[in-house]
């Protein structure tokens, strides 16, 4: 019982489903939860009689449809309505909740991104990562020049998880981000670290004004270009461009502009 409570943040005890509810109370709560754009899931009490018998003894609640946040009782249909026309059902429930247009997902995700000058989502935290990967991310960050750098565990929010997949292209996390662009994951960080050019991550190497993704054999990143985009083709030898420690290369940029440029 206790694991069907928690099965899903809000969780439904219903008569019927929500695409069949059996009585109209049930009914009527599936309209105000979607009209509401939230997320939840139900079980239909009519197929198990032991769980319809012994819930209503376990929350001491002897109808039906009931709504459970996180595990606690908050009641049948009066009580949230009440509590959505007060908006104080909305302060119980988690971000998981919530659906979100594709536009409004967007436009939070660009925002997650800019929140700082380097932002890593990861899973779990620095503190506390919940992968290897992750781990091995915080760590050559740490190891690096790139400074201070913020994080969000992506594992705490299931939008955010599966829309930065399709938001940046990248099927996999860890996912690095410096100024708002993508830099990869942790074997594209490794390989700017450990082999290509570490100073590629310090941030105020970054100018952007003009943005674009190559790919390096299995090296891809975010090209950020100041301007228009050198002639060098992609594929041409000189593939990292730029002044300063490149000041000896065949392309010369004025000091004014950056490049990175990845064949």
């Amino acid at each position: 019982m206790f694991r069907l409570i928690n099965s899903s943040p809000l969780m439904i005890f219903m008569k019927g489903k929500p695409s069949d509810p059996r009585c109209k109370f049930s009914r009527a709560l599936i309209e105000l939860l979607d009209s509401n754009n939230l997320i939840y899931e139900t079980f239909d009490i009519l197929i198990d009689n032991d769980i319809r018998e012994g819930l209503k003894k376990h929350s001491h609640w002897p109808t039906y449809p009931q709504v459970y946040v996180k595990g606690v009782l908050v009641g049948g249909l009066d009580i949230v309505q009440e509590l959505i026309a007060s908006k104080e059902f909305f302060s119980l429930l988690p971000s998981s909740c919530y659906k979100e247009s594709a536009k409004a997902l967007h436009a939070r995700l660009k925002n997650l991104i800019q929140t700082s000058k380097v932002v890593l989502f990861m899973k779990g935290t620095p503190d506390q990562p919940k992968c290897g990967f992750s781990k091995t991310m915080v760590d050559l960050l740490k190891s690096s020049d790139i400074g201070k750098f913020e994080t969000f565990d992506v594992l705490s929010d299931e939008h955010v998880r599966q829309g930065l997949k399709e938001y940046s292209n990248w099927p996999t996390y860890p996912q690095l981000y410096v100024k708002g662009q993508l830099v990869g994951g942790v074997d594209v960080v490794k390989q700017l670290v450990e082999t290509v050019a570490p100073h590629l991550l310090k941030v105020d190497f970054y100018h952007h004004c003009y943005s674009y993704s190559t790919r390096v054999d299995c090296l891809c990143t975010s090209t950020l270009i100041r301007g228009s985009p050198p002639s060098y083709p992609v594929g041409h030898p000189n593939h990292l461009l730029a002044d300063g420690p490149f000041s000896d290369w065949e392309f010369k940029p004025k000091a004014k502009d950056k490049y990175i440029i990845l064949k």
